[in-house]
């Protein structure tokens, strides 16, 4: 099964293991796409930033679009992972390079969205350092006694 594991803003995503919502705005602080051509109902995985270097959970990718911050707010609001617009915007600013008054970032959107508990998070000690936002891979060839099972787990 192929699979996208999205490296994730640690607060995001303590944020919204504590709700309970039909999507979630998976963002990036830049308007780029972090992939190219990823079609939707793929599986998407939440990859949390060190020290935490676990999968923990996930969703399924509908689609990609780039938004000024102020609209992503308005159409996703706490789904943002942040409690205020204050709070999402300080966040995204924290990331960000650029120094404009309005931001763009990218919108992952994504639906079923589920967290696992701490005891149930997947470690993924070879995760290479380079990857700062996310990479695709095949749990049928990756690496690493019953990675690819585990995380297949995910979405059955």
């Amino acid at each position: 099964m192929k699979l996208w594991a999205g490296v994730t803003d640690n607060n995001w995503y303590k944020f919204l293991s504590e709700g309970n919502y039909d999507e979630v705005n998976f963002w990036q602080p830049s308007g780029r796409a972090p992939f190219s051509n990823l079609p939707a109902g793929t599986p998407f995985l939440f990859k949390l930033k060190a020290p935490n270097n676990h999968i923990a959970d996930g969703g399924y990718f509908v689609n990609f679009s780039t938004l000024p911050l102020p609209i992503a707010w308005e159409a996703f609001g706490p789904k943002n992972g942040s409690a205020s617009f204050k709070e999402f915007d300080q966040r995204i600013r924290g990331y960000a390079t650029g120094t404009g008054s309005t931001l763009d970032i990218g919108c992952n959107v994504l639906v079923q969205p589920s967290f696992f508990e701490r005891k149930d998070w997947i470690e993924l000690p070879n995760w290479p350092r380079s990857v700062m936002q996310g990479k695709t891979f095949d749990t049928e060839t990756e690496e690493g006694p019953g990675y690819g099972t585990r995380c297949n787990s995910v979405f059955n």
